[in-house]
């Protein structure tokens, strides 16, 4: 674990953040957060396999680095390199059901309910139908998930979206 990591789970409004670790003295200190649950579900993230574009190709969410570069969009829709300004990782209950969204071009993603789309909404509103990313929804369910993670990244730039999967989505960090 790392300074900042949370053992909480946030989606039932508690969290618990690593503040410091004391090595010589063998303790380490978590400070306790409580605050409202996240709106439209939690936790607000995407799978550990989702790929996402940089301009080296596709990375793994979970090879992410702080600093490193991403593929975003400006206001235009122009793709741009874009810095990782911040990097989400969060804990989730085994329980937690992520969206399994399928395109009828092929594209799919693994996405928390309360993720945001590109165009503003969230992947737990989008129905079978509806167009994400120039293409119809084929399919939409939710399904279990197994990893203990989810994960999210802010890049640089004026709209925070990034490709995950080659599908354009929003990020939660602010």
């Amino acid at each position: 674990m790392h300074i900042g990591d949370d053992i909480g789970y946030a989606c039932e409004g508690v969290s618990e953040k690593l503040t410091s670790i004391d090595f010589s003295g063998q303790k380490i200190t978590f400070t306790k957060i409580v605050g409202e649950r996240p709106l439209g579900g939690c936790p607000i993230c995407l799978s550990g396999n989702t790929l996402i574009d940089t301009p080296n190709g596709n990375i793994n969410v979970k090879e992410l680095k702080k600093g490193m570069l991403v593929v975003t969009s400006d206001r235009l829709g122009y793709r741009q390199p874009a810095i990782i300004l911040k990097i989400g990782k969060a804990r989730v209950p085994p329980t937690h059901k992520m969206v399994h969204l399928v395109l009828d071009d092929g594209r799919e993603l693994f996405a928390s309910q309360g993720h945001p789309t590109a165009d503003g909404r969230i992947f737990g509103d989008v129905k079978s139908g509806d167009v994400i990313g120039n293409s119809y929804v084929k399919s939409i369910e939710l399904v279990p998930y197994g990893d203990g993670y989810t994960y999210d990244i802010l890049p640089s730039g004026d709209t925070g979206f990034y490709w995950a999967n080659k599908i354009l989505v929003g990020s939660t960090l602010k």
